[in-house]
């Protein structure tokens, strides 16, 4: 199954950003380091804090709106 990620990182000077709960560990390029992300790359693992945001902005539970979204999908591409 493919994941798309976020277009671009949250930064720290967005708005958006009060909402974000896990934080991910990131190198510059040149100074990259195994188990720690790109600068400014964005990866899949990136969706937990569209979600964080989309469920404070929204004012839900997390884990209740992941669960949501799940449902969502299935319901969408028939996965039942």
């Amino acid at each position: 199954m493919y994941v798309d990620s976020p277009w671009c990182e949250v930064k720290a000077t967005h708005a958006s950003n009060q909402y974000v709960q896990t934080r991910f560990e990131s190198k510059k390029k040149e100074r990259y380091q195994k188990g720690a992300q790109v600068k400014g790359r964005n990866e899949p693992v990136n969706l937990v804090q569209i979600l964080e945001i989309m469920a404070g902005v929204r004012g839900e539970d997390v884990d209740q709106l992941a669960d949501q979204l799940y449902r969502n999908t299935q319901n969408l591409f028939n996965l039942d």
